[in-house]
């Protein structure tokens, strides 16, 4: 409905209201945005200090066994493509350890070495821990959140179950 008559005093303030109201939420969106975008940066620069941090992986590797050498030849051998490589093992065989070395002299080790602990993450929110989510995406996504496929974006993600 509409009405041609002369805007009240009351309801001038209570539009004033309402429009502080709005550049209230619109400057805490903005906050948000700023803040997410800060921790992927931080996420980033983390992991590229704990990776100058972290001793050489292949000297961490101890042993002299026939099967420890094909693994250091595998690994050599394997971070110098370009390819995706899945490392498969037991509990506690070094699983962690192996990757960490085949980042380190893999084509992306200048990116970030980004670890994902999949038992940690709800079954629900997998899909948007890994490859994130834009806002309005789902009910309750109210700002982009950065996956971590896409923090590792030119370095390496990997997979682990629990320390």
């Amino acid at each position: 409905m509409f009405v041609r008559a002369a805007i009240t005093s009351s309801a001038i303030d209570v539009l004033r209201i309402v429009a502080n109201h709005a550049a209230a939420a619109i400057a805490t969106a903005r906050a948000f945005a700023q803040v997410e975008t800060m921790r992927h940066q931080l996420l980033i620069e983390n992991q590229r200090l704990r990776r100058s941090a972290d001793p050489d992986a292949l000297e961490d590797m101890i042993g002299d066994s026939e099967a420890l050498r094909l693994i250091r030849q595998q690994i050599a051998a394997v971070a110098a493509t370009d390819t995706t490589v899945l490392v498969l093992g037991e509990s506690g065989t070094g699983k962690e350890l192996a990757a960490r070395a085949l980042h380190q002299r893999s084509l992306c080790s200048a990116g970030p070495f980004v670890e994902v602990n999949c038992a940690a993450i709800p079954r629900e929110l997998s899909e948007s821990e890994l490859f994130g989510h834009v806002r309005g995406a789902f009910s309750g996504a109210t700002r982009d959140r950065v996956g971590r496929f896409e923090a590792a974006d030119g370095g390496t993600a990997v997979s682990r179950r629990s320390r």
